[in-house]
């Protein structure tokens, strides 16, 4: 019975998600639904009146009230009618809402009746996410930068948007179904919103969508959207594009991935004709205006699998007895100026994408691994930071100058760990004349780094899958492991990271001094509520704190006391979690107990990194922001009279106003998050592909998550995660929140953060990337099964009904902003 009702509901709410339905209706009774009534109608009662007394007053019958509500949230969204709670009012909006906030919608599942339940990510990134379900909503959808008031009250803060700024989601996958021609959306995001097929434009023929409708299986087609919903639960339309294969196929997912995310791998042809009309040399006229530091023995130090070198780090005595460190970024300015074809291209992918089998570079290849590269043996263009560090690790003095400099060597970590470690043999025997700089660059580096951990930093050293490709065959998976775990190799990455961190830091120094707005990398400090359920939960594990977490009395002193003492807690309290055999899996706690780092225009200082001025500068080549502070630096250098580049200074400078800047950094903080996204989306498509061969097989592996439905388990080998779901256990087990355990009432079983287990391998749902396990043993001690009509009944629902519920990430993921050593560059550049 109660299956029908709901049906029952989901049919009254798809038939008024119609757009058509409803405008009509509106359209035949006119007369009833004239504003002018409805004004007077909510204006004759003091409190106001819900929706439900309006359509009585107004005389409408039960089915005309759903058109109502629509014509009601318009009527509120025009300033015509205020509301409060669920009462229309005349006037203006109440009192306790507050005023208008700009964030990122994300549209996490519909829920009962098809109602769509989203999430606002707002811009300001001290500020927690605001829910904003069904309605409330209005014509925006998943990804939308929209403008929204948000409602004070107890519990979750919750909003209602006013208007869309930004259509972010151009393009959608799903399936060809009629005539008529509809699409059926492949992302759950859009499940509720009906989609329409337009025949015209650059899509493709009547013909085809008819020989992809019949087919069986039918085949994943991608679709460019034409136009957008006008109301709530009005249709998009769209017109297919191409076919991306079929579903369930690891290229055809990784495909999907990428269109629902946005990512486009082609560049446009005036990109590309830009592009390749760009010198492929340094010219004797780009040396105008800058200080030639070929003379400097630069070096690259990268991953083996690099292709574009943005940095490249020299050192040399210093004056008082100092050592002078040079760290050189790519000059991307010169050659990319504001407004052209390229500049724009760049702002809208906002950074570069790392797949297990390629790169999705920010700007073509001719820049990133050409003119823009630090090739070893070539003149390049640099802005060149200079740092003169004391023995202690204190930046004495710092500098920054346009320049053009010639790199030595292309190294790599291991190479450079090798030869540190004193092993010069066969082909190491290259980096031998670069040793002593090894050397001294490791001993500023040890020293910046403890000068940064003295005042607060927080280290989180994550472990992260690398997917081992074949050789000759790119499409087939030998293997996903945990990549650096050669402890020198991470020393050397930490040398790097260390003087790419000081460079940012004395570049950001330049901009406060300044009171410059810019686009700073801003991580807010965590809420004090957070942390104090983050000790809650560790308690109950038995990690030894260092003390009561910060409370709310300490919001009666001022900012920067609240961000000591957080940080000083917290790092206490990642070393004690170091030490504890869930040590792993706690970390993801603390992880979580953090707030998202972004780019903001103003000022507000870099929690992790305990830095009260932080900004991103070293990798412009895969990070927009970078280009757009170098071209602010080049600006102040021109205007100081110091080097700045020389003629093309005037297209290579840029300043910016606050408004242009916030545009900028809301715009690349989303795109920083899609990239992300598309990371851990293909990792999991990857993992769920190489374990389809091993369904059956037993591994080890240990839980680093639990949740009311189930249990995440990290496989030791493959590094790849999978969910034990609740179903598959023998008993039932009891979700309890205070202490994150799993426990069962009859036998008293407990599944808890950080046990050994042994699993078998369900299966694997490569739609979403979900690995499903079976619990075989726990700490040794073997696990019942579950029976077997129940394990039947979970493995016929697949993965897809769980495809929200991800595992916690074994690599950094959005909120990870603390000083750890991350295992490739483009990770380490996200900092």
């Amino acid at each position: 019975m109660l299956g029908c009702a709901g049906a029952r509901s989901g049919r009254v709410v798809a038939r008024w998600r119609d757009g058509a339905r409803r405008d009509a209706i509106l359209a035949q009774h006119s007369d009833q639904f004239d504003q002018q009534r409805i004004l007077a109608a909510v204006s004759a009662a003091a409190e106001g009146l819900e929706t439900a007394a309006v359509a009585r007053a107004l005389g409408l019958d039960r089915e005309q009230q759903q058109a109502l509500r629509q014509l009601l949230k318009a009527m509120v969204r025009s300033g015509l009618l205020g509301q409060q709670g669920r009462r229309f009012v005349v006037g203006a909006r109440p009192a306790r809402a507050a005023a208008e906030r700009l964030g990122t919608l994300r549209v996490s599942a519909a829920g009962r009746g098809g109602e769509e339940r989203g999430l606002v990510l707002l811009d300001d990134a001290a500020e927690e996410p605001v829910y904003c379900d069904g309605d409330d909503m209005a014509e925006a959808i998943d990804g939308d930068r929209v403008a929204l008031v948000v409602s004070a009250g107890r519990g979750r803060a919750r909003g209602r948007v006013v208007r869309v700024v930004e259509r972010v989601r151009r393009r959608v996958t799903g399936f060809v179904e009629g005539p008529p021609w509809r699409l059926r959306p492949d992302d759950p995001r859009l499940a509720a919103r009906p989609i329409t097929i337009a025949l015209d434009g650059d899509g493709v023929g009547r013909a085809t969508l008819e020989s992809w409708a019949q087919a069986q299986p039918r085949p994943l087609v991608a679709a460019e959207i034409v136009a957008y919903p006008v109301a709530a639960g009005a249709p998009l339309q769209v017109v297919v594009t191409r076919a991306l294969g079929q579903a369930g196929e690891l290229t055809t997912e990784v495909a999907r991935v990428l269109v629902e995310q946005g990512v486009v791998e082609p560049f446009a042809a005036a990109v590309c004709a830009e592009a390749e009309a760009l010198p492929d040399h340094v010219r004797r006229a780009d040396l105008v205006d800058r200080v030639d530091l070929r003379d400097r023995p630069f070096v690259t130090i990268d991953p083996e699998t690099a292709r574009d070198f943005d940095d490249a780090v020299a050192m040399e005595a210093g004056p008082g007895g100092t050592t002078r460190v040079w760290v050189a970024v790519a000059d991307v300015s010169h050659y990319v100026s504001a407004g052209t074809p390229l500049d724009e291209e760049a702002r809208r992918r906002g950074c570069s994408v790392y797949l297990p089998d390629r790169a999705i570079p920010m700007l073509p290849t001719a820049l990133s691994a050409g003119i823009c590269s630090l090739l070893p043996q070539q003149d390049r263009l640099a802005l060149v930071v200079r740092l003169d560090v004391d023995a202690a690790g204190g930046v004495v003095e710092s500098d920054c100058m346009a320049a053009v400099i010639h790199s030595r060597a292309r190294l790599d970590y291991a190479g450079a760990a090798a030869a540190l470690a004193g092993e010069l043999h066969g082909r190491r025997e290259a980096y031998r004349e670069h040793l002593p700089q090894l050397h001294a660059l490791r001993r500023v580096a040890e020293a910046l780094r403890a000068r940064r951990m003295a005042r607060g930093s927080l280290d989180l050293d994550l472990p992260e899958p690398k997917v081992v490709l074949d050789a000759d065959d790119p499409a087939l998976i030998r293997d996903i492991v945990i990549s650096r775990q050669d402890p020198g190799v991470r020393q050397t990455y930490g040398l790097i990271e260390e003087l790419m961190l000081a460079a940012n830091e004395a570049v950001a120094q330049r901009f406060l001094r300044a009171q410059q707005p810019t686009l700073w990398r801003v991580h807010p400090t965590p809420r004090l509520e957070a942390l104090q359920q983050l000790a809650q939960w560790l308690a109950s594990y038995g990690v030894a704190l260092p003390g009561a977490a910060p409370t709310a009395a300490l919001r009666e002193g001022d900012e920067a006391r609240v961000t000591a003492s957080a940080a000083r807690w917290l790092q206490r309290t990642l070393r004690a979690v170091g030490q504890h055999r869930a040590g792993r899996a706690l970390t993801y706690l603390v992880l979580r107990s953090l707030k998202q780092a972004c780019y903001r225009a103003e000022h507000q200082g870099h929690f992790g990194l305990a830095s009260a001025a932080y900004l991103h500068f070293t990798s412009p080549i895969r990070r927009y922001p970078d280009l757009i502070v170098h071209r602010q630096v080049k600006a102040q250098l021109r205007a100081a009279g110091k080097p700045a580049g020389g003629r093309h200074v005037a297209a290579a400078a840029a300043t910016y106003d606050v408004g242009e800047l916030r545009e900028m950094a809301a715009a690349s903080s989303a795109r920083e998050r899609a990239a992300l996204d598309v990371t851990r989306q293909v990792q999991g498509l990857y993992g769920a592909r190489l374990l389809r061969e091993r369904i059956g097989d037993e591994v080890e592996g240990q839980i680093t998550g639990v949740m009311a439905f189930g249990v995440f388990v990290a496989l030791d080998q493959p590094a790849v995660d999978g969910l034990v779901h609740v179903e598959q256990l023998p008993e039932r087990m009891l979700f309890d929140a205070e202490r994150l355990r799993l426990d069962a009432p009859g036998s008293g079983r407990t599944l808890a953060l950080g046990d050994r287990v042994r699993v078998r391998v369900l299966d694997t749902d490569l739609r979403r990337g979900q690995v499903n396990l079976q619990l075989v043993s726990r700490e040794g001690t073997p696990w019942p099964s579950a029976p077997a009509g129940r394990a039947g009944d979970d493995r016929g629902s697949g993965g897809r009904g769980r495809a929200s519920r991800n595992p916690p990430p074994r690599g950094p993921g959005p909120r990870r902003e603390g000083g750890g050593r991350q295992g490739s560059k483009e990770r380490r550049t996200r900092r």
